[in-house]
């Protein structure tokens, strides 16, 4: 079974500077297992930013400070923005968050995550890479969402071996000539879990398999 309980984190809590994404991307990489990323509710946190590999065991969660006002079990939606913390792309073809390869227990809790006015994504939030894939990635009361202006072909790729998507809201996927989906999954190992979302895209809001690719899990 896939258990998306919330981890006792004994770990440092991280506050990390409001608006600073520089800060942000450093508290990332020099956070260990065990340890919370707090983000200021309502702040941004505009560029491009990735998930690296840890070499210790333990969950690490990046969360809003507003988490409290989105209660666990309860499916997010754009009115509740206000408490939650923004990451944006600021580069056109760039994924906003990119979790790369062999990177694990991540869990986000309260993020939107989006790009700029007009600007063309291929995903906003990005898994697929180079072998092993990450594993152990849930995605928590997060709102993902592209841009009425602007072609997203993929709200989330999550090429990931036990990953979850629960209580989230993923919409304005769409992009001219190509089929997008809210999630995609076709190089992944599983076991997934997606759970009590809002999914919205043009072409599937939901679509597993298809990859001829030998999977190894991490």
């Amino acid at each position: 079974d896939l258990d998306v309980s919330i981890p006792a984190q004994s770990g440092r809590v991280w506050q990390v500077a409001a608006g600073d994404a520089a800060a942000l991307q450093n508290d990332i990489n020099h956070a260990a297992c065990g340890d919370t990323l707090v983000l200021p509710a309502g702040s941004a946190y505009n560029g491009n930013f990735s998930i690296p590999d840890k070499s210790c065991t333990g969950w690490i969660v990046i969360q809003s400070a507003g988490v409290a006002l989105l209660p666990s079990g309860a499916r997010v939606g754009p009115s509740q923005v206000a408490h939650m913390a923004t990451l944006r792309s600021t580069v056109a073809g760039r994924n906003t968050l990119q979790f790369l390869s062999g990177s694990h227990h991540w869990r986000l809790i309260g993020l939107e995550i989006t790009t700029s006015t007009g600007m063309m994504q291929n995903a906003l939030l990005e898994s697929d890479g180079p072998l092993p894939l990450p594993h152990h990635i849930i995605i928590d009361r997060c709102y993902v969402h592209g841009d009425a202006s602007a072609g997203v072909r993929r709200g989330i790729s999550l090429q990931v071996s036990y990953g979850a998507v629960i209580d989230s809201d993923i919409r304005e996927i769409h992009q001219r000539g190509v089929d997008s989906q809210a999630i995609g999954i076709w190089e992944g190992a599983g076991p997934y879990l997606i759970r009590n979302n809002f999914l919205s895209a043009a072409s599937e809001n939901l679509v597993i398999g298809g990859c001829p690719q030998e999977i190894i899990p991490y």
